[in-house]
Formats: structure tokens, C-alpha cells, sequence
């Protein structure tokens, strides 16, 4: 997406506004990250979200993509679920071995 983004930019095919600014287009990291992040609540009014940590909710979405058009909500389900909140707490207390090995299962 940012190189999409970025290619744009340098042949100037559109100019390209604050997207997040003008709630279009915006980033949300649904994993431990060291930067500071919005609550998910922020994210509810943007017209496209790019969600790169949620590989697998994606692909789920695309088996569904036939006869469904908007995964918000289940999104935001997602991210708000009891399941989703604990993976994180416990991601941020483990040792960088375990969660290789745990990928690799």
C-alpha cells in the first residue's frame, strides 16, 4: 500500500491529501507496537483501514468476499475480543524463542 501510495506521489497521477486527516485512509496495528497508537474507536469512521497484522483475519475475508462486502464489524470484533486482548498481554511477556517456536506451530 505505501508503495502504491508513494508511486503515485513521485508521477503525480493524483495529489494526494492528508488522508488521515480527512479520515480516508489510516493504519492500525492489532499487535504490541512501540509506537503510540489511537484507541480502536479512533479507526471507526475511516473509509479504508490497512490492517498488515491481521494476515490471517484477512484471508478469512477473502474466502467470505463472494457474498460480503464489509468486514468492519467483525473487525472490530476482532480487535475488542477477550481472545485478541489476552494474546496480546501474554506476546508482550514472553521470551522472542517461545513466540518463534509458536509460529512455527
Amino acid at each position: 500500500m505505501s508503495v502504491a501510495i508513494e508511486e503515485i506521489k513521485d508521477n503525480k497521477l493524483y495529489k494526494i491529501y492528508n488522508c488521515e486527516k480527512n479520515k480516508i485512509f489510516t493504519r492500525y496495528w492489532n499487535t504490541n507496537v512501540k509506537h503510540s497508537q489511537k484507541k480502536i474507536y479512533y479507526y471507526l469512521d475511516f473509509e479504508l483501514l490497512h490492517v498488515p497484522a491481521d494476515k490471517v483475519f484477512l484471508s478469512k475475508c477473502y474466502d467470505q468476499i463472494g457474498y460480503k462486502k464489509n468486514f468492519k464489524k467483525e473487525y472490530f470484533n476482532l480487535v475488542n475480543s477477550l481472545k485478541n486482548y489476552s494474546k496480546k498481554k501474554i506476546s508482550k511477556i514472553l521470551p522472542q524463542k517461545i513466540k518463534n517456536f509458536l509460529k512455527e506451530i
